[in-house]
């Protein structure tokens, strides 16, 4: 699992980004969360670009170079 996290101090807007790799009927799924918090989260993620896209591009893009190696 590999955790990144990041934000404003106080705990005023908190992101975190969880990365796992599961183990399931012999294949290998990479599971990504996204998650931010804190009392500026609503004003803050409003102003901020929408990641989805971004995180479904690095899925499939590891998918990938992971089929390329398989």
């Amino acid at each position: 699992m590999m955790i990144l996290t990041g934000g404003l101090p106080l705990g005023l807007f908190t992101g975190v980004g969880t990365f796992t790799l599961d183990h399931q009927g012999g294949m290998t799924h990479l599971r990504v969360k996204e998650e931010v918090r804190g009392p500026l989260r609503g004003l803050l993620w409003k102003a901020t670009p929408d990641t989805r896209q971004d995180l479904i591009d690095y899925v499939n893009a590891v998918k990938k170079r992971a089929e390329i190696l398989g």
